[in-house]
C-alpha cells in the first residue's frame, strides 16, 4: 500500500513487515534459491518486506508502484545497491556502479556507441554470428542451448566491442565474464571481500582471465588514440568519446577498461538467457511457433535478415517481451538509501539496503491476464487499463535504464529471426524447468533441446505440448 493510499496522516513506521530474525537461514536460502524465495516472501508478506541476512537487515520491494518511487520519484534518496561496489576487479565507478555527477558522465560518454549508426555496423556482425552458429547445426542433434546462445552473443560481443582485427578468442572473453561472475556471488557471502583475495583456485583462474583480457583491451585502447584510424568497435568509441556540451573530461584507459568489463556483463549474458527461454517457450507452445514462422517466413523470403528487418518482425519482438515477462533474466536491482526517506508507509533509514524484484508483478493477474500462459500477442494489444510503468520493466527503469537496450532487442530479434528461419527447437523432456537464480534467471545447468530442420519438421510435432501449457512446466 503507498502511502497517498494510506491517507495525509499516515504515520511512516521503521521497516516494512517481514520474518523475523533467522538471517543466516534466510541467507541460505536465498543463495539456494533466490527467485524462489523471493516468490515465497511475497507471497506472505505482501508487497514491501523486511527480512534480516546475516550481517544486515534489507527490504525487499515488489509493488509497482513502490518500485517506481524508489527508481525514479525518490531515486535521489538512493544509491547503487552494494554488491557491484564491492567488486575487487572493478578499480573505478561505472554506469553500472557510480552514482550521481560520476554516473551521469560515464554515460553520456559511452551514449553514442548505442546510437542508431553505431547499431548497423553492430547488425552487420549480428547477422553474421547468427548465420556461424548454424553451420555445425544438424538435425535430430540435441544441443545445450543456454551454451549456443552465450556463444553467439559471445562471438557478437568479441567482433562488436573489440574489432574483427583484434581477433579475440570467445574464450578469452567467457573467462573472464566467469570470474566477474564468481567475484560477484562472493560479494554476498559474510567476509566476503576476504574470501576473494585467497589463492583459491577460481580466483586464480579468475586473476590469469582478467590479465588476459585486460591486454586486449589496453591494445585496442592504444590503437583507438591514434585518430587517424577509422575504428568503431565500442572500445574505440568509448576511448574517443568527448563531452562538448558539458565539459566533461574523457574517459582514461582505466575507465574505459572498466566500462568494457560491465558492458560485456550486462549485453552478454542476459541476452544469451534471454533468447534461451525464447526458445524454450517455442518449443512448448507450437502455436505461437508456426505463428512466428508465418511472420519469419513472410518478411524475409528465405534471404538473410537485415537491420531495417527489425521493425518490420512485431509478433518476433513480442515472442521476446513475453518471455522476458515470464523469465526476466534481471529480475532483482539493489540501492541503497542515502538518506532517511519515505517509501509507500514505511520510513527507510540512511544505510537501509532496498532491493526491487520484478518477478512478482509480472506474473500478476491483476496486470496481465492468464498470467503463467505464454501469449506474445497481449504485447501487440492496449496495454491493461490502469497497469502500472514497473509492472514490467525487463531493461530496468528510470535514469539507470539500460544504456544498451537498443543493442540488445536488436540482437535478439536478429538472433531468433535468423534461427526460426531454418530450424525448429523441440523441447526433449516435459519435466520442469530448474532455475538458477545466482545472478541471473536461468535453466540451472543449461537447457537442452532437438533441432529439426524446417524442410523436414511436420506441422505439430508430438514432443510439443498445447499453447495453453503451463509457463516454466
Amino acid at each position: 500500500m503507498t502511502a497517498e493510499a494510506a491517507g495525509p496522516d499516515a504515520v511512516p513506521t521503521a521497516f516494512p513487515p517481514g520474518p523475523k530474525g533467522r538471517g543466516l537461514r534466510h541467507l541460505r536460502e536465498r543463495l539456494a534459491d533466490d527467485a524462489g524465495f523471493l516468490m515465497r516472501l511475497h507471497a506472505a508478506h505482501g508487497g514491501f518486506v523486511s527480512l534480516d541476512m546475516a550481517v544486515m537487515k534489507l527490504c525487499v520491494a515488489f509493488d509497482p508502484e513502490l518500485i517506481q518511487q524508489i527508481l525514479v520519484t525518490r531515486r535521489g534518496s538512493f544509491e547503487k545497491g552494494p554488491a557491484y561496489k564491492r567488486s575487487n576487479t572493478l578499480s573505478t565507478p561505472t554506469m553500472l556502479t557510480g552514482d550521481g555527477v560520476e554516473h551521469r558522465r560515464r554515460r553520456k560518454l559511452a551514449q553514442p556507441a548505442f546510437h542508431r549508426r553505431a547499431l548497423v555496423g553492430y547488425a552487420e556482425q549480428m547477422i553474421e554470428e547468427a548465420a556461424a552458429l548454424q553451420r555445425d547445426w544438424a538435425d535430430g542433434k540435441v544441443v545445450d542451448v543456454l551454451a549456443e546462445m552465450q556463444r553467439v552473443t559471445l562471438g557478437i560481443a568479441a567482433a562488436a566491442f573489440f574489432g574483427r582485427d583484434a581477433h579475440v578468442g570467445t574464450g578469452v572473453v567467457k573467462a573472464a565474464l566467469d570470474g566477474l561472475f564468481w567475484g560477484f556471488k562472493l560479494t554476498v557471502l559474510p567476509f566476503g571481500r576476504l574470501l576473494v583475495k585467497l589463492p583459491l583456485p577460481r580466483n586464480l583462474r579468475a586473476r590469469r582471465a582478467f590479465a588476459a583480457l585486460d591486454a586486449v583491451i589496453y591494445r585496442i585502447i592504444g590503437k583507438a588514440r591514434d585518430e587517424s584510424a577509422e575504428r568503431t568497435d565500442l572500445i574505440s568509441l568509448l576511448v574517443r568519446a568527448k563531452d562538448e556540451e558539458d565539459g566533461h573530461r574523457p574517459l582514461d584507459d582505466l575507465e574505459v577498461r572498466d566500462e568494457a568489463y560491465i558492458i560485456l556483463m550486462a549485453g552478454h549474458e542476459t541476452t544469451a538467457t534471454g533468447l534461451t527461454w525464447s526458445f524454450h517457450h517455442l518449443g512448448r507452445n507450437p502455436a505461437v511457433r508456426e505463428r512466428l514462422e508465418r511472420e519469419v517466413d513472410a518478411v524475409l523470403g528465405g534471404r538473410t535478415p537485415r537491420l531495417e528487418d527489425v521493425e518490420r518482425l512485431p509478433y518476433t519482438q513480442a515472442v521476446l517481451d513475453e518471455a522476458l515477462r515470464l523469465c526476466p533474466p534481471i529480475y532483482l536491482l539493489g540501492r541503497r538509501a542515502t538518506e532517511d526517506c519515505v517509501i509507500g508507509d514505511y520510513l527507510i533509514p540512511k544505510g537501509t539496503v532496498v532491493q526491487v524484484c520484478l518477478l512478482p508483478a509480472q506474473h500478476d493477474a491483476g496486470h496481465f491476464p492468464e498470467p503463467e500462459r505464454f501469449r506474445p500477442e497481449r504485447w501487440l494489444e492496449p496495454a491493461a487499463a490502469g497497469r502500472p510503468k514497473f509492472a514490467y520493466f525487463p531493461f530496468g527503469g528510470g535514469d539507470r535504464i539500460c544504456i544498451g537496450g537498443a543493442f540488445a532487442r536488436m540482437e535478439m530479434t536478429l538472433i531468433l529471426a535468423s534461427v526460426v528461419q531454418r530450424w525448429r527447437l523441440e523441447a526433449v523432456s516435459r519435466a520442469p524447468v530448474e532455475i538458477e537464480s545466482g545472478v541471473t534467471y536461468a535453466p540451472r545447468g543449461g537447457l537442452p533441446m532437438r533441432l529439426v530442420a524446417r524442410d523436414q519438421a511436420s506441422p505439430r510435432s508430438p514432443a510439443t505440448r498445447s499453447p495453453a501449457s503451463d509457463a516454466m512446466s
